[in-house]
């Protein structure tokens, strides 16, 4: 059986047929992954366990999509765990490092900016020439933000564009890296686990 100290007062404990979790204040040094209180998850219940990089969380899926989360306060705990399920090929068989693409990642926001930009372009032009008193035609929502000035529309802009550029830098900052480690012949695995208890 292996342990490791995910927090202050927090153990998490795997063997052969389980995944443990469980609250000690002496440190856990006895406790054994049988013994109550043991919040237990039998291994051929679970699908998938993920690990993420940027956060101190482990997910643990089940069928049916349902999951529970873990969370590591311990980096060094957290790089063990990685390096044990690694070792671990005949119950996890599937191994993957994932990080998501730049260009999924950025999409939305960047797609915001150029809408945005477009919108702001025509504005301000309109408002400048409405200011200088000459005849604009447009939309009418596109006249109301003209409607703003110019000089209230560049402040708000510049906001906006603010905004998003702060969004990017934390999506990048953040981007998800995952380590994913399949459980092997899913579909076998609860049969087994229930003709074992037989």
């Amino acid at each position: 059986m292996k342990r490791w100290n995910l927090s202050k007062n927090k153990l998490l404990l795997i063997d052969e047929k389980f995944l443990g979790i469980v609250h000690s204040d002496h440190g856990g040094i006895n406790v054994n992954i049988n013994d109550d209180g043991v919040f237990r998850i039998p291994i051929p219940y679970i699908t998938k366990i993920e690990v993420e990089d940027s956060s101190h969380k482990m997910t643990v899926f089940f069928k049916e999509e349902s999951y529970e989360e873990i969370r590591i306060g311990n980096d060094q705990a957290k790089r063990e765990i990685i390096v044990y399920l690694k070792d671990q090929p005949s119950v996890f068989g599937g191994y993957e490092f994932r990080k998501e693409k730049l260009f999924s990642l950025l999409k939305r926001p960047m797609l915001a900016g150029v809408i945005l930009s477009g919108v702001f372009l025509v504005a301000y032009f309109l408002a400048l020439n409405i200011e200088a008193g000459k005849a604009v035609a447009a939309p009418v929502f596109i006249l109301a933000i003209a409607g703003m000035g110019s000089s209230k529309l560049f402040g708000i802009f510049s906001v906006i564009m603010i905004v998003i550029a702060t969004t990017i830098t934390l999506k990048v900052r953040a981007n998800q890296q995952k380590h994913i480690f399949i459980r092997r012949q899913q579909h076998n695995a609860i049969g087994d686990f229930l003709r074992e208890k037989r």
